[in-house]
Order: structure tokens, then C-alpha cells, then sequence
């Protein structure tokens, strides 16, 4: 086994990975499987995993991970509870809820993307002719709004929460729901007002004259959990050792694509890499507001707990499942512990 010159304690990104982030520290309780899969879209948000493998810290951690494309994180709750998969990488959404409440025990393992201090991929954007007319949420009344995240989602959760706040009921509003893509096509040609966009096509919306930022989900929410990795609670309690190596190689490349995000060396590499994988431009991914990630890597009990009320008194869901069943944290609390290499192969 190689030592890439990349060292985790060189970073100082606000938590020191840890033994079993770094290759010496995992538990010991089940077997590992040394094959899995992950269920993912192929976002920017999905930095962390783009990079844990183009820098190879998955094989590092003695995982062969074969990344199966989804269109939503609700499409991958069923073949997780199936075993097709082993892992998921999306929003905390009402499917994943009421799959919860079938029966289907999931759980959440470590935060994908959450709303940061200038760390947020959801941007409020005003069509640029609008921008002196539309000064703030409550001037949305009467205009066309477009929603890139779907009914049910945590983003959704909260941009809906957002609106009511400012005294608008979604039912007296005017909203479509559209692909991150078409609501920039849908903004470029006039047909919305206002997009309740996320990363990278709100930066691309500016970039082109479309639109203007009114706001983003680090000040309408600060800390809201957007994403999350997850697995079956069969997995994480048979097969411990195979959840900590994962979690420990995502540790490794999310600290690895935010440092360079956030001033540090290897910025262009790791824009490049994550071009690549996602066929998003190197430009746009340089210059979008970056993933925001919790400093330990931890999800946000508090927040999952909110949007589950909110699903539930919308009528999304039956019942708020438990939080203390749907999060795990113990994976990223022992991958964050200590200052060591992040081992490749």
C-alpha cells in the first residue's frame, strides 16, 4: 500500500480525521465486504465520494465501491432495502420516511450537504429583468416561482417554510417543478420569475445575465440538513467494519475537495475531477458556491427531526419517524477523531 503526499492533518478544515478516517481505527463487530455498492445522482454534492475515489482512499480502505446512477435518493431506498445496494447518497425526503414506517429500517450515516456559512447549494435567483421589482421573498407574491427540488425533499422542506414565513401559502402561489436544468432553461425564457435553484445551475443562471441571487440557504437556513449518506440498519449492524471503511474514505475526500474549495492547494485538480464525473464544466464547478458540510461530518439530528414534523403536517407522511433510529452518527464520530494519513492504493 501507497502514501499519497496528501496528509489529512495538513489540512486544519475545522476537525482532525481520525484514526479510523485514516486507516488504522475501525470496529471490529461484523464481517467486511470488500465488494459494495453506492447509490448516487452524480452532483457536486457528491464531492466527497467523487473524490474518495479518484484519489483512490476507497481501495485504501480495502472497498471496491461500483457507483450505480439514480435520478433521486428516493429511487434508491427500495433496492437498499433489497440489498442491491449498500449505500445511498441523497435527500432526506417523505419516501425515504414512509419507507422508514413501512418497515424498511435505514439509516443515515453522515452528512452529504448541508447549509454552512458561505457553504450552500441553495440559491433563491431573481430573473435579472425582475431584479428591481422583486426585493425580497414577500415580493414573490404573484409571480411565476419555479422549484428545482421536488415535493418532499429536505431543500423543499425548507424553501417552503421559507415562503410561509414571508405569508405566502404554496396553494395561493403560482409554482412549477422542474429538472435543476429545465428551471434554468425555464428562467432564461421567461416563463418563471423566481427559482428556488441549487448548485451548479444557479451559478451558471448568473454566470449567462439570466438571474441574480436574492439569497441562499445559509441564511434562510442556516444549518439544515440538505443530503445525506445512508444505509440499511442490517448493514450497519452485521457488517461494521465494512460502513466505518466507507465512511472513512468519504471523510478522507470531502476534507480533501474542501480544502482545495476553500483556498487551499489542488483546487484545479479537484475542479477537473469532479467535472468529470459529473460532465458539469470546470469553470462553473470553480466558481459555484461550494458543498456545505457539518465540521464533523455529523447529521443534523435537530434538522432531520424539523423537516419530519413538516412532512407529517403536510400530510406527506403518517407519522415522524423516530430520529434516534434514523441517524447513526458513531461512523463519523470514530472517522474524526485523530490527526494521520489518509492511506490510498
Amino acid at each position: 500500500m501507497r502514501h499519497k503526499p496528501f496528509v489529512c492533518a495538513a489540512l486544519a478544515l475545522g476537525f482532525a480525521l481520525g484514526a479510523a478516517a485514516c486507516g488504522s481505527g475501525e470496529s471490529t463487530v461484523g464481517t467486511v465486504k470488500s465488494k459494495v455498492k453506492i447509490g448516487w445522482i452524480g452532483q457536486m454534492s457528491d464531492a466527497g465520494l467523487i473524490m474518495a475515489r479518484a484519489s483512490g482512499y476507497f481501495k485504501g480502505q480495502g472497498l471496491d465501491v461500483q457507483f450505480v446512477q439514480f435520478k433521486s435518493g428516493a429511487d434508491m431506498v427500495a433496492p437498499l432495502a433489497t440489498g442491491e445496494l449498500d449505500f445511498g447518497a441523497g435527500a432526506y425526503s417523505a419516501g425515504f420516511a414512509n419507507a422508514v414506517n413501512r418497515g424498511r429500517p435505514m439509516v443515515m450515516i453522515a452528512d452529504k450537504n448541508s447549509s454552512q456559512p458561505k457553504h450552500s447549494t441553495e440559491i433563491i435567483e431573481v430573473r435579472k429583468d425582475l431584479a428591481g421589482k422583486i426585493k425580497n421573498v414577500a415580493g414573490f407574491a404573484g409571480h411565476r416561482i419555479g422549484f428545482a427540488s421536488s415535493e418532499g425533499t429536505s431543500a423543499w422542506v425548507y424553501q417552503s417554510q421559507l415562503l410561509e414565513r414571508n405569508g405566502l401559502a404554496l396553494k395561493d402561489l403560482k409554482i412549477t417543478y422542474y429538472s435543476p436544468s429545465d428551471l434554468y432553461l425555464a428562467l432564461k425564457q421567461g416563463a418563471v420569475d423566481v427559482g428556488l435553484m441549487s448548485e451548479p445551475t444557479a451559478t451558471q443562471a448568473e454566470k449567462d445575465g439570466v438571474a441574480v441571487p436574492l439569497m441562499t440557504g445559509d441564511d434562510y437556513a442556516p444549518l439544515a440538513q440538505i443530503a445525506v449518506l445512508f444505509t440499511s440498519s442490517k448493514l450497519a449492524s452485521s457488517s461494521k467494519p465494512t460502513v466505518q471503511k466507507f465512511v472513512n474514505a468519504y471523510a478522507c475526500g470531502v476534507r480533501q475537495y474542501t480544502a482545495a474549495m476553500d483556498g487551499g492547494t489542488g483546487k484545479e485538480g479537484v475542479t477537473k475531477t469532479i467535472a468529470d464525473a459529473t460532465g458539469i464544466p470546470a469553470d462553473i464547478v470553480a466558481a459555484a458556491r461550494p458543498a456545505g458540510f457539518s465540521k464533523d461530518l455529523t447529521v443534523n439530528a435537530r434538522s432531520i427531526a424539523f423537516i419530519s414534523d413538516q412532512l407529517a403536517a403536510k400530510g406527506l407522511i403518517k407519522k415522524a419517524p423516530e430520529v434516534s433510529k434514523l441517524i447513526d452518527n458513531g461512523f463519523v464520530q470514530k472517522a474524526t477523531g485523530e490527526k494521520l494519513a489518509c492511506p490510498t492504493a
